[in-house]
């Protein structure tokens, strides 16, 4: 029996085309492979989420099997499958479309780290889309994304400069 973190992170390879030619019905079952173990079954249900959300020529599109599988990455705690409930529901994809909810999901999810999100509610505020406009939130989200961002560059700098003083180091 395998790890099923690593099968999860097969099923993602796999769904992505990432490394491998995108296929979703070897993503499907390397994820309900992992699924099956119940441990890290958060990522493992958010990647069956997403192939039934987006289907292809070999897996059919199923919204009530997206969400449902959302759901149980939502009770893992799994943070990308908060984002991927929210975009359902400001999509109205399996459920009525509901801009209220969305932005509640997509909130846990920024919450949580979710950058994604972050710049998700940065737009829906900006826009107005199925809310009142609101352009001090959205620069509010948009400001976090901002530091978020330069988060990431100061900590890839760091690394740089990490391995530049080895290096230095060495010779």
């Amino acid at each position: 029996m395998g790890s099923a973190l690593a099968e999860s992170q097969v099923a993602s390879q796999y769904l992505n085309g990432m490394g491998v030619k995108e296929n979703y019905q070897k993503a499907l079952y390397w994820a309900k492979r992992a699924y099956k173990h119940g441990e890290n079954s958060g990522m493992a249900a958010n990647t069956l989420g997403n192939v039934y959300l987006n289907g292809s020529k070999t897996v059919k599109k199923d919204y009530k099997k997206a969400l449902a599988y959302f759901k149980k990455g939502i009770s893992e705690g799994y943070m990308k499958s908060y984002r991927k409930l929210a975009y359902m529901y400001l999509n109205g994809y399996g459920v009525k479309a509901n801009t209220t909810t969305a932005v509640k999901w997509y909130t846990k999810a920024a919450n949580k780290g979710d950058i994604t999100s972050e710049y998700s509610l940065g737009q829906i505020y900006e826009k107005g889309q199925g809310i009142k406009q609101d352009y001090s939130k959205a620069m509010s989200w948009y400001k976090k994304v901002q530091r978020m961002m330069m988060m990431f560059q100061h900590r890839e700098l760091l690394k740089v400069c990490r391995q530049l003083l080895i290096f230095m180091l060495m010779v």
